[in-house]
């Protein structure tokens, strides 16, 4: 009787670990991520995921290619959604953002702008968090419509 309590809590032990992996990678976007600049002139109208604004966005300056992860985190900042992606998007994604400091990113998935940062430093490396005194609901549903699921 007792190896079978054993093996029962292995097996408990066993499934929950699978299943904690599987959360910590996520799949990346099913969808292409663009970059675009939110402009005062000329542009395209594009509406937010919420379909409560509507941002007037320039041409993608960018596309996020291979994205590594898109996950939302708990940090000492609050909740986050983190992005990690190559080293190539990264050094593009650094020039971008150093030649657009103080102004508003909008974050593009299949013709929606599901995050509209403003640019508050340059932004290098291999990751990108998008933050905004989000809930982790808020912060798991913008992971989600970046991923495009």
């Amino acid at each position: 009787m007792r190896a079978l309590v054993v093996a029962v809590v292995a097996v408990v032990l066993l499934s929950t670990g699978c299943a904690a992996a599987a959360q910590k990678a996520p799949a990346p976007p099913s969808k292409p991520v663009t970059i675009h600049l939110v402009v005062d002139g000329d542009g395209t109208r594009l509406p937010d995921r919420k379909k409560t604004t509507d941002y007037l966005v320039g041409p993608a300056l960018l596309t996020l290619e291979n994205l590594e992860r898109v996950e939302a985190e708990l940090d000492e900042a609050g909740w986050v959604v983190q992005l990690d992606y190559s080293a190539d998007t990264g050094r593009r994604f650094a020039e971008l953002t150093a030649a657009n400091v103080n102004r508003q990113l909008a974050i593009v998935v299949d013709g929606v702008v599901v995050s509209a940062p403003l640019i508050v430093e340059p932004i290098a490396g291999e990751s990108l968090q998008i933050g905004g005194n989000f809930t982790q609901a808020e912060a798991e549903e913008l992971a989600g419509n970046i991923r495009g699921s």
